[in-house]
C-alpha cells in the first residue's frame, strides 16, 4: 500500500492564485447586480474547489487509517519474535551487573553501615548492597531529615515541658494573687453590705414613719372631705328648695298674669259686644284686632 498527496487537486499553487484573484472582489451596493453576480459565481466556484479537496481528503485518510493498522500489527508480530529472548538475556547481564556492583559496594559498607547508625538506622546489609551511590545518598538523606525531625521534635516537646511547666507555676501564682484579691474584695463586699443593710433599716424605719403620717394625714383628709361633701350637699338641697319655691312663685305669678290677660280679653270682647258669628279675630305680633263684617252680597 502506498499512500499519495499528490492526488490533492487542485495544486496549493492554483488555490493561492484563485484565492488572490477573488480576494479583492465587491459588491457597490444593492443596485450592483454585475458586483453581486460575479461574487456568486466567485464563491460558487471556491465551494466546489473545497468540496473536492474535502473528499479527496476524506479518500486518503480512510487509506492513511488502513496502511497504519497494517504497519502496527506487522510491526507486533515481528517484536514478539526477537523481544522475549533480548529481555532474557537483559535479566542475565542484569543479574552479574548487580553482583559485580554488590562486589564493589563491599567497600563502602562499613562507611554506610557507620553512618547510618549515628541516624540511629540498622538495616539488613543486602538492603545497603542493592542501592547504588544516588540511592544510598536519597536513602541516607530522607532518614536523616526524619532523625533530624525527631531530634527537632524532642527538643520542642522539652521546650514545651518547659513552658507548661513555667505556665503551671505562674497559673498558681495568679491563683495566690486572685485568692487574695477575692478575699480582701469579700471583705469590703461585707462591710458594704453590713452599711447597706443599716441604711435600708434606718430607710424602712423613715418609711414607716413617713407612712403613719401619711395615713394620718389621710384619714384626716377623709373626715374633713366627708364634712365638706355633707355641707355640700346641705347646701345644694336649700339652693334646690329656694329654686323650687322660686319657680312656684313664677309659675304662680305667670297663671295669675294668664288669668289677668284673660279676664282683659274677655272684657274687651265682651265691651266691644263681638260676636262669633258675625266677627272675625286677628292675631298680630301681641296684639288682638276685632274685625267686623259690615254687610253681606249673595250673587
Amino acid at each position: 500500500m502506498e499512500l499519495n498527496i499528490e492526488k490533492f487537486s487542485p495544486k496549493k499553487a492554483e488555490l493561492l492564485e484563485v484565492s488572490k484573484k477573488y480576494l479583492f472582489l465587491e459588491i457597490k451596493g444593492i443596485d450592483d447586480k454585475q458586483g453581486y453576480m460575479v461574487v456568486g459565481e466567485a464563491r460558487k466556484d471556491l465551494k466546489r474547489k473545497r468540496v473536492e479537496i474535502q473528499k479527496t481528503g476524506k479518500e486518503l485518510r480512510t487509506e492513511a487509517i488502513a496502511f497504519q493498522k497494517a504497519v502496527i500489527q506487522l510491526e507486533n508480530e515481528l517484536v514478539a519474535i526477537i523481544e522475549p529472548v533480548e529481555i532474557g538475556l537483559k535479566e542475565m547481564q542484569d543479574k552479574i551487573d548487580l553482583e559485580k556492583e554488590k562486589l564493589q559496594r563491599l567497600e563502602l559498607l562499613p562507611e554506610r553501615k557507620e553512618r547510618l547508625a549515628k541516624i540511629g538506622v540498622v538495616i539488613d546489609d543486602n538492603f545497603i548492597l542493592v542501592m547504588d551511590g544516588n540511592k544510598f545518598e536519597q536513602y541516607f538523606n530522607e532518614k536523616n531529615a526524619e532523625f533530624l525531625a525527631g531530634k527537632e521534635r524532642l527538643i520542642m516537646e522539652e521546650k514545651n515541658k518547659l513552658a507548661e511547666a513555667q505556665r503551671i507555676e505562674e497559673a498558681k501564682k495568679q491563683a495566690r494573687i486572685e485568692a487574695e484579691q477575692r478575699a480582701k474584695q469579700e471583705l469590703e463586699n461585707a462591710k458594704q453590705k453590713a452599711e447597706f443593710e443599716r441604711q435600708e433599716a434606718l430607710r424602712k424605719v423613715e418609711a414607716e414613719k413617713q407612712e403613719a403620717l401619711r395615713k394620718a394625714e389621710a384619714e384626716k383628709q377623709v373626715i374633713i372631705d366627708e364634712q365638706n361633701r355633707k355641707e355640700k350637699a346641705r347646701i345644694e338641697v336649700e339652693n334646690l328648695k329656694k329654686q323650687q319655691e322660686a319657680e312656684k312663685i313664677r309659675l304662680e305669678k305667670e297663671t295669675q298674669a294668664k288669668l289677668e290677660k284673660q279676664k282683659k280679653y274677655q272684657k274687651f270682647l265682651k265691651d266691644n259686644n263681638y260676636n262669633e258669628d258675625e266677627d272675625y279675630l286677628l292675631n298680630k305680633e301681641n296684639k288682638v284686632i276685632l274685625m267686623r263684617k259690615i254687610a253681606e252680597f249673595i250673587k
